[in-house]
């Protein structure tokens, strides 16, 4: 809620969405635009159902992809202010964690580079 706050117009992305709480809690507190992320294709559509259910349909985009094949502006128009994710396991390793935020970092992050704040 305090990043959100704190961005004037904050362009969101969400990556590893999965049902797409963090995507509607980010929406919910200010967000201007939220992208959804998920790479499982079941996940995706559990997400736009869920997003439905909660009358967030039109709130939330969701793209089915990996994040790290997504580019600007293919796929979405502008670099988002904020990534959040809650793809960590165990070892950091396992889902790819360290190249997903490398690239998000580089190529979909805006311009200067906000101090990363773990929640």
């Amino acid at each position: 809620q305090k990043a959100v706050g704190r961005i004037p117009d904050c362009t969101v992305l969400d990556i590893g969405s999965g049902t797409g709480i963090l995507s509607m809690m980010a929406k919910r507190c200010g967000a201007k635009v939220v992208y959804a992320c998920e790479m499982c294709e079941t996940m995706a559509t559990l997400s736009r159902d869920v997003l439905a259910a909660n009358g967030m349909r039109d709130d939330v985009t969701v793209l089915h992809s990996l994040s790290t094949d997504l580019s600007v502006p293919r796929d979405i128009p502008q670099r988002a202010s904020l990534v959040i994710s809650e793809t960590v396991d165990a070892g950091l390793l396992g889902e790819l964690i360290v190249p997903t935020l490398r690239h998000a970092w580089r190529e979909l992050l805006l311009l200067p580079r906000q101090p990363v704040t773990p929640t």
